[in-house]
């Protein structure tokens, strides 16, 4: 037995069971992935904005803009035919005179729950948020 131990053939045998076990480790990652594709749906839909918060005291919001206005949403026709908005959520918690951010934006279903396993296109919106005292504020 210690002369099998100390020659070539086990380092062969070990080597080969090594190999074996690898392979069946990579290429099971490739047997479990059967799912078929789902077609895919595309579309362009209105960015709303929802403003969370409040500016800091003594400030109101005057003016915003935001760039760009729609944006395309790609998702599996099962997610798809669930989106009914997207919308930016901008937080005002404490701003003061000029509040810019680029935010990202959600996709909601009717429920108002975020869908996942959708793509945005740009994946990212700016904001600009103009506030001012209240006392100079007239809307």
């Amino acid at each position: 037995m210690e002369k099998f131990l100390r020659s070539n053939n086990f380092a062969r045998i070990l080597a080969f069971f090594l190999a074996v076990i690898m392979w069946l480790f990579v290429s099971g990652d490739n047997l479990t992935r059967t799912t078929p594709t789902e077609p895919v749906k595309s579309a362009l839909f209105k960015v709303h904005l929802e403003f969370l918060g409040a500016p800091a005291a003594g400030w109101a919001r005057q003016d915003y803009t935001y760039d760009p206005g729609s944006i395309r949403v790609e998702a599996p026709r099962s997610i798809f035919d669930l989106i009914d908005r997207v919308v930016l959520r901008v937080d005002l918690t404490g701003a003061r005179e000029q509040y810019r951010a680029d935010l990202v934006p959600v996709v909601l279903d009717a429920q108002d729950r975020e869908l996942a396993g959708v793509t945005i296109i740009p994946d990212q919106v700016s904001v600009w948020v103009t506030l001012v005292k209240e006392k100079d504020f007239s809307p």
